[in-house]
């Protein structure tokens, strides 16, 4: 299976700092890939990271590029709780790019 993650840079998880909250995320996720043999793609070359960090350029990016990809990863449902609450529309609209939506601290 190949797709994307995401990393929300500003929640806190378990009482941790931000850094420390990100660096929890990106670990847990990246164990989840291994123990689970998927495979990620960086779809913007430009992208610094391997990850999203902002759910607006995730959509822009599949936008442009108009390729489907079996999951987006996040490592919470807190990790994108506000951007479905905020943007319910985009978070409907990324839904048509990815058949599931996985958690990896689920």
């Amino acid at each position: 299976m190949e797709g994307l993650y995401y990393i929300n840079e500003r929640i806190t998880i378990q009482g941790l700092d931000k850094t420390l909250s990100t660096h929890t995320q990106v670990n847990g996720i990246r164990k989840y890939i291994s123990e689970n043999n998927l495979q990620t793609i960086k779809l913007n070359p430009y992208q610094i990271k391997d990850y999203y960090t902002i759910l607006h350029a995730l959509l822009y990016d599949l936008e442009k590029n108009g390729t489907r990809f079996e999951f987006l990863l996040f490592y919470s449902d807190d990790a994108v709780a506000k951007f479905r609450y905020h943007y319910p529309e985009k978070w409907e609209q990324l839904g048509l790019y990815f058949r599931y939506f996985i958690t990896a601290n689920s």
